[in-house]
């Protein structure tokens, strides 16, 4: 029986397992960075290779993958992802951020996305600046995230402070003017039943509107 001063492990059917080494000659040598011996790893002359983008420190039982935002660059060490890259857990490489997305820093797990209201003014891979993420003007709007444009207010809608998600519709009651200007009230003899509209109509013959913003026109009493 070998004397191995510990990891030693006996099964019931005395079997041996090398837990952290390798049995050379019939002695027990520590598994070097980068192989490593389980606790289920029956003993033999060699350590086993940790898979791509794991690692291990000398008499290992088990390998480690690198944390997000990081990938291996050696069989005992991990490095940052620069900025403008991110790595998820156990990544062998390091990938670009893509379009309308950023990462300022190195170590990044993930990118962060342009958020609603705003968008990437010069679509790139890569970037490093959060600041390129612009804010949709007036009368613009953008309600996805990871956006290379901002989308113009449709007729009837408009939105007067920048990074819009939705535009904002004119109410019954209300015209449109412009898509950087709130709608207008109907004036009184006026009336506009739906939204979105781009006027009021007079109220006919028989009937009218003594307030101004009026949806509907009331009929002449008899």
């Amino acid at each position: 029986m070998y004397d191995f001063t510990g990891g030693l492990i006996v099964n019931a059917h005395n079997m041996c397992f090398c837990e952290g080494f390798s049995i050379v000659d019939g002695v027990a040598k520590t598994c070097p960075s980068g192989r490593y011996s389980s606790k289920m790893t029956p003993c033999s002359a060699t350590c086993e290779l940790c898979p791509t983008g794991k690692f291990s420190d000398p008499g290992a039982s088990e390998c480690s993958s690198c944390t997000a935002g990081q990938i291996q660059v050696s069989s005992t060490a991990c490095e940052k992802c620069p900025a403008g890259y991110f790595a998820s857990a156990g990544s062998p490489d390091c990938e670009i951020c893509p379009v309308s997305t950023y990462s300022e820093k190195a170590g990044a797990a993930q990118c962060t996305s342009c958020q609603k209201g705003k968008f990437q003014q010069v679509p790139k891979q890569g970037s490093t600046n959060e600041f390129e993420c612009v804010e949709c003007p007036e009368g613009y709007y953008q309600s996805n995230v990871e956006s290379t444009s901002c989308k113009a207010c449709a007729t009837g809608t408009y939105a007067i402070s920048t990074e819009t998600i939705t535009c904002t519709s004119c109410a019954p009651g209300k015209y449109y003017q412009s898509s950087v200007l709130p709608c207008l009230d109907c004036p009184k003899g006026y009336a506009q039943s739906s939204s979105r509209s781009t006027s009021c109509p007079a109220c006919a013959v028989g009937k009218y509107a003594d307030i101004i913003a009026s949806a509907s026109c009331k009929s002449c009493p008899p």
